[in-house]
Order: structure tokens, then sequence, then C-alpha cells
């Protein structure tokens, strides 16, 4: 680690030192994802080694290596350098880096916008703090700053001092989106007294961490964007609220939680535009919501609100709720069945984690949903395998095959096309949204839905027009975890 002497550090190479042959010899900072992230001095502030990372990467002012941490399989140990007259490493010593309850930090702002600061406020609650005491600072994710370490000095008892994660053209994608302001007594930063709440980093680009709104960034609502496919393919790798205007005008946009993550669902930019939190039958009765994909007003909604455009504060795993899909483009359609636990936020333990079951198919073509309350559309391309974490998940929804050919909102029997071959029940509410594994507008059989009509949860729609019970997670003749879990309807 430190500075790299007789080399040339650019964005894609280590380049032998000398400058001989044209050799690029500027220096210039690393991209995040080369495993070695550099400041704007060229000192090394992390490197990574598979499971194993060095980071958190502190200096002295002539660039000698003062403090680090050891992460291995996720496990950290911190360490401290002391030098000899010749700074020469004369002992590394390992410390436990826990904070002692000396003093309290607050923050103005837990989301902050790159190139934007961050005030931190000190008060001293410990007698072993001198009120105009000296204190050294410091951040989580020193790659995130061009300034990660300072100095404050207390006036009774209080100091504040501010933060600004760089404002860059790279993305939070190899590192955390959240960092720490840590406060020490020594400059060695080894005496730990007090850290901040983890505070979100947002990309110049984007605003998905919280709200989606402000600044004139694609996804906010000043500058909405026309699909979330749009800003992953911009380089947006941050799940959020974000505006979505689809092939409408800015005055059309609606917020819509979007999976941005690269390892989901073999890539980003998928829209969550309905939910069933299989607590509760799916009609409407007690106040329930009755989730569809749907662009027709009165049916848009979410818990107790029926014909309300859901927000931000609706829009989470534990509610039912079906967004306005007006106007929004898509090729890729997915039904997946989630865990159901911290059900009040969206994360790894619901809609961010690996799908019980799926199923997935496509168009050709982009498409947008049809203005009728009740509709249907046949896919072009059925059963895809998709991969999460890098490898394909099987776990598709398999009856006799793994073909989803259609989906929609279905009316029942005897009522106007589309309509499935099964009739109405007290379970769900018509037209009901379905998938078919035997498409036709007249008729429709072989259907899913949010349940079946005896359970809350992820089943066939066992009205007439169901599976007979007879769909199995991909290749294990059961249904393993999937039935009754919550679901949701995705499009990218």
């Amino acid at each position: 680690m430190g500075r790299y002497v007789g080399s040339a550090v650019n964005n894609n190479h280590l380049d032998p030192g000398g400058g001989s042959g044209g050799a690029d010899t500027s220096v210039k900072e690393w991209q995040r994802a080369s495993g070695i992230t550099t400041d704007a001095n060229n000192n090394v502030t992390e490197v990574e080694f598979g499971n194993t990372k060095y980071k958190n990467v502190l200096y002295d002012s002539v660039g000698l290596i003062t403090s680090f941490t050891e992460s291995i399989n996720g496990t950290d140990k911190s360490f401290i350098m002391e030098y000899d007259a010749n700074n020469l490493v004369s002992r590394i010593k390992e410390v436990s880096g826990e904070s002692d309850t000396w003093a309290t930090l607050g923050i103005s702002t837990a989301l902050v916008s790159e190139g934007s600061f961050v005030d931190i406020s000190i008060t001293a609650v410990s007698a072993d703090i001198a009120s105009d005491a000296t204190l050294y600072w410091d951040v989580s994710t020193a790659y995130d700053f061009d300034t990660p370490v300072g100095v404050t000095t207390l006036s009774s008892g209080i100091s504040t001092f501010s933060v600004s994660p760089k404002s860059d053209s790279l993305y939070e994608i190899n590192h955390p989106d959240h960092f720490t302001a840590r406060v020490y007594t020594d400059a060695a930063r080894i005496e730990r007294i007090g850290e901040t709440v983890p505070i979100a980093i947002t990309d110049d680009t984007g605003h998905g961490a919280g709200s989606g709104g402000g600044g004139g960034s694609s996804g906010s609502q000043s500058n909405p964007a026309v699909s979330a496919k749009e800003m992953y393919d911009a380089g947006e790798r941050t799940n959020g609220y974000y505006w979505i205007k689809g092939n409408g005008s800015d005055a059309d946009a609606r917020q819509i939680y979007c999976i941005m993550e690269e390892q989901w669902g073999s890539g980003g930019g998928w829209m969550v535009i309905a939910n069933h939190d299989a607590s509760k039958y799916a009609n409407t009765s007690g106040g329930n919501h009755q989730p569809r994909p749907t662009t027709y007003s009165s049916d848009v909604g979410y818990d107790g609100n029926n014909g309300t455009a859901p927000s931000e504060t609706n829009m989470k795993p534990e509610i039912s709720f079906s967004v306005d899909c007006s106007d929004l483009p898509y090729t890729k359609v997915m039904h997946l069945a989630y865990d159901n636990s911290g059900m009040s936020t969206p994360s790894t333990n619901n809609w961010l984690g690996l799908p019980h079951i799926y199923w997935c198919s496509t168009f050709n073509s982009a498409q947008t949903m049809p203005s009728g309350r009740a509709w249907s559309q046949q896919f072009n391309n059925y059963g895809v395998a998709l991969a999460w974490n890098g490898s394909t998940l099987n776990r598709r929804h398999q009856y006799s095959d793994y073909n989803c050919e259609g989906w929609g909102v279905w009316n029942a029997s005897g009522q106007g096309a589309p309509y499935r071959n099964g009739s109405n029940n007290s379970a769900q509410y018509d037209p009901v949204f379905c998938a078919t594994f035997n498409y036709t507008t007249n008729g429709a059989s072989e259907t899913t839905s949010w349940h079946d009509t005896g359970n809350y949860g992820y089943d066939d729609w066992q009205d007439g027009s169901g599976q007979g019970d007879g769909w199995y997670v991909e290749n294990t003749g059961s249904k393993q975890n999937a039935r009754d879990k919550p679901s949701m309807l995705v499009i990218q």
C-alpha cells in the first residue's frame, strides 16, 4: 500500500515506471471497479483481493500509513503502524476501534448527494474530554472523499465540521453507498469517542436512495425518467423510489420503486408495479386493496385508498398496491414470490432477496399496457431463466412447462373478453390479475394469481381456470417455500 514509486497508475493498468517507449507516465485516480482505490494524492486507500480487503487506509502529512483495517470474509480487524526515526515500520499493533461513549454526534441529513455537504455536530458528554479539546475525525469510506480526515476544536464542549462526498462520474457499485463519520482524541485516530449513524450517498446521475426528488437528475421530480431501464443503462445502480414518466410528459410522472442492482434479475432496471402482501385476501373488503397491473384510474391505489396513486410511504412489501402503469414501456414481465421478513422496508429479506419462485416472459419490442380495465397480452418468448448474484436461479414456476404465455386483468367466465375459464368468488374482485400458461382471450386456463381461493399468498387461481394444484418450483416436484408467500409484479 502507500504511493507507487516509479510507476504510472491510470484507469486501466499499472504501467512500469521510467516512462520509456512512450509509456503513459501520468498519474490518475483509479476506477473503483479495479480492486485498488486511490485518493486525489494517489495514496492507496483500499485494496481488494477476493475475500480479503484492506480499507480505511489513513496517512500522515509525509505520506506514511498510520492505520488501516483488514477485512477477511467480512471480519474486520484494525491496526496502527508506528515508525522509527528513519521512517521505517517499528510496530504494527492491532486495536479494537470500539467507540467509547464520550461524545454524541449529530448529522444535518441522512442522505447527501455527491458534491454536497453534511454537517456533523459533536457534543462532549464525558468529563474526560476538555471543553476546548482538539479532536480528529475521519470517514469510513475514504475513497468517496477528497478530504477524508480533518481536525476540529471544541468550544464549550461543542463543535461542528462538514464532510462532502466527491463529485465524480463513477458509481457506488463495488463499495457501500453509505458512510459514517468518526471522531477521535488522538491524531493517529485510535481512541475513537463517537461515530455517526450511516449516511447514504447518491450519485450525481440519480436520486435513488431516498425519495428521488430534487435537483435536475434523471429520476427526480423535476427531471423524471422514461423508465428504470433507461436509468440503469445510463449507469444508475441505487435501488429506490424514482419519478417515472414513461412515454408521457413530465407532468405525468409518478413515483415507482425501482430495483437497480446489477446482480438482481439478470440486471437492474425493474419497476415494481403491483404488490400483494399475503396477509389477507386481495379483494377490497375491509379496506383491502385488490392489486392489478393497471392503467385504470379507479383500480390504482393501495390498502384503504382505492383510486389514489401510491407514493413512497405506501409502496412497501407490507402493503398491497397498484401503480398507474399508463405509458410505461416494457419488454420483460416477471411475477415472483418473496420472503416475508422485515416487510416495512424493501430489503434482501423481501423484495431484494432471492425469489422463492418466479416466471418471466418477454416481448420482441417495447409494449405499453392497454387502457381498458380488463385486458390481456400474449408474450413472444416464454420460460425465461434469470440470474441472481451471477448465477442462474433455477426456481421458475413449473406446470407442464415453464411457459407463461400471457398476462393481464381478466374477467370471469361469461363476461366480456378477455375472460378466463373460471367464475368470480369472494377471495378476489373481478377483473382479476392472472398469468396464463395456456393463452386465449376467450376462456384462458392454467392460470396463476396473487393467491388461491383458500389462502392469502402465491398460488394458482383455482376458480375453475387454475392449474389444479399441479405446479412446482423448478425441478423439485414440490412447492418448496413458495406457496402462500407475498408476491409482486415487476416490468423492465
